[in-house]
C-alpha cells in the first residue's frame, strides 16, 4: 500500500519511489531490516543510510520498518521533508503512534 500527502518532489526518482516503493538494495532498506524501531534523519546529506534521497529532493526523513508477524521486512512507512528539518520530540511521538498502528 502506498499513500502520500502534501507536496512531493516531482523528480522521476521520487515518483518511482512513490509508485513502486524503495528498491531492496538501498541502504535505507538495509538499515530498516536491522533496526529495532524508528529511524530519524535530520539531514539526508550526512548518513549513509539515506544515500540518494538528497539528490531527489528529500532533505530530512523519518522511517519505520513494517514487519510481517514472522519478522520479515514487508516495507517501510516514511515521512520526509523537502527542506532541512530537525524532528521534534512531539513529531517523533506522533510518528511513533501512527507507525505503531501499522507495525
Amino acid at each position: 500500500m502506498r499513500a502520500t500527502w502534501g507536496q512531493i518532489p516531482q523528480t522521476p526518482s521520487v515518483q518511482d519511489v512513490v509508485f513502486q516503493g524503495l528498491p531492496l538494495w538501498t541502504p535505507s532498506i538495509w538499515a530498516l531490516e536491522v533496526s529495532p524501531g524508528l529511524l530519524f534523519f535530520d539531514d539526508t546529506t550526512i548518513p549513509c543510510e539515506t544515500l540518494g534521497f538528497h539528490e531527489v529532493g528529500v532533505a530530512s526523513m523519518a522511517a519505520s520498518p513494517v514487519h510481517a508477524r514472522d519478522g520479515e521486512l514487508l516495507g517501510a512507512f516514511l515521512m520526509y521533508t523537502a527542506t532541512p528539518h530537525v524532528w521534534s520530540t512531539e513529531e517523533a511521538a506522533i510518528f511513533s503512534l501512527v507507525t505503531g498502528t501499522i507495525g
